[in-house]
């Protein structure tokens, strides 16, 4: 019997760092979308170094 329960923990171990993953990704997606909008509306701004400052971690995490 421990052999089926441990090979159910291992397959949800694995479905909740998928679901982990998914979920990472699609808020990564999101920051990345609202960064963009940020600096295109600060692009003619004296504050445009700040919204890539801002957002300079989701960018640079899209790239790992």
């Amino acid at each position: 019997k421990a052999t089926p329960h441990k090979a159910r923990l291992t397959a949800l171990h694995a479905i909740c760092l998928q679901i982990f993953r998914h979920i990472t990704q699609k808020s990564l997606d999101i920051r990345q979308y609202a960064c963009g909008i940020f600096m295109q509306s600060d692009k003619k701004s004296d504050y445009a170094s700040d919204a890539q400052s801002l957002c300079g971690i989701a960018l640079t995490r899209s790239k790992l």
